[in-house]
Parts: C-alpha cells; structure tokens; sequence
C-alpha cells in the first residue's frame, strides 16, 4: 500500500510503500534527509480509528544523522579550495628557490 508522508527536513510531501503497520526506513527524494515512518495499522486502513497507532504517517526527528546538500558540497569546496591553496604556495616557494 502507498501512504503520503511529510519531510521533517524540508517539508515535501512523498509517497513511501508499506504494509499497515509495517515500520519502513526511507530516504526524502527532494532532500536525501534519512527518516523511519511507521504506517497506519490494519484497523486505521479499514475505517474503524485505533487509538494505538497514529493516525497518519509520522516522521520521527532526525538529530544530526544526516546533514542537507548544501552544507555537504560547502564543506568540500572548503576542502578544495585548501588542498589548492597549499599545493600553490608550495610550487611558488619551489619555483621561487630555483629561479635565484
């Protein structure tokens, strides 16, 4: 069965495939955010409301498990950019030396 759920991270709706009751580990397709979501039981299916189950797909907090897109590719621009900024410094105190 398909049940809609909401993104904790960046609030998009998505569909995730289950059975009632079932707990299912999914990835947000618009953010890659990393969430459990515990559908519906047998008796919310049918009609009949269980008080014991929620009512509709929920998404537990994430803590720091996963961290968005854009502060992934900012940590690894930093990291490119250092790696340059050393690798050029070195070749100019290299280049530097042998042209005296």
């Amino acid at each position: 069965m398909e049940y809609m759920t909401k993104c904790n991270n960046c609030g998009q709706t998505y569909v995730v495939c289950g059975a009632p009751g079932q707990t299912i580990k999914s990835i947000c397709p618009y953010c890659g955010a990393k969430a459990t979501v515990v559908t519906p039981g047998e008796d919310v299916v049918q009609g009949t409301p269980d008080t014991s189950q929620p009512s509709s797909a929920t998404l537990p907090n994430r803590g720091h498990a996963s961290k968005p897109l854009f502060w992934k590719v900012t940590l690894w621009f930093l990291v490119i950019v250092t790696i340059l900024f050393v690798v050029l410094t070195i070749l100019y105190f290299v280049f530097s030396s042998v042209s005296k």
